[in-house]
């Protein structure tokens, strides 16, 4: 490629230069951004995924070891019953009071999923519009139009978005009468 700083100084034969500017840019934009992004997102899924199997673990250690069932913050009355499954082994089977038989729910697990699930949920919906729309672009194809404003809209909420996910678990805590109470924490976590 001829630059026109070359051309300016006589150092080409050249009227104009033949350099395209941001020719290959696709390339860079890959390799330095989307790439890069995705592979730090897949990273933090797989940790998340093995911080909520960790959790469980430790979770139903702590129920077995402790002789009450913990697991359960509001608690119904539940007894155990010994049964024999179709396998011939012996099981241990939670009934709650009313007679239906369920399985034990750990609470501390289900948090710990609800909120790596959403994290998860709300990097897809910020950055998937752009990616998408620039692997669109990638293969050759025309972008449709209705990504500009997704992608806009999304990206540029992405704090809402992050304040969402992480005001919810204190927000999901409070009890349901006071609903005024809920949205002064939002707002005072906010600030």
């Amino acid at each position: 490629c001829t630059s026109t700083y070359e051309i300016k100084h006589g150092m080409s034969d050249l009227e104009e230069s033949n350099c395209v500017r941001g020719d290959n840019a696709f390339i860079f934009q890959w390799a330095f951004f989307f790439a890069p992004l995705w592979a730090h997102a897949i990273v933090c899924f797989v940790v998340m995924y093995k911080m909520t199997k960790s959790v469980e673990e430790a979770e139903k250690k702590t129920a077995r070891y402790s002789g009450k069932s913990n697991r359960n913050v509001q608690s119904k009355r539940r007894q155990s019953i010994q049964a024999i499954n179709s396998e011939g082994r012996l099981t241990l089977t939670e009934v709650e009071s009313t007679g239906q038989s369920g399985q034990i729910e750990l609470v501390l697990t289900k948090r710990v999923k609800m909120q790596c699930i959403m994290y998860a949920l709300g990097f897809v919906v910020v950055w998937g519009f752009k990616t998408i729309a620039r692997l669109i672009q990638l293969f050759g194809g025309t972008v449709p139009p209705v990504f500009f404003p997704l992608a806009a809209f999304f990206l540029g909420s992405q704090g809402l978005w992050n304040a969402l996910i992480y005001f919810r678990p204190k927000y999901s805590t409070l009890n349901e009468d006071h609903w005024w109470q809920k949205v002064w924490i939002i707002v005072r976590s906010s600030l």
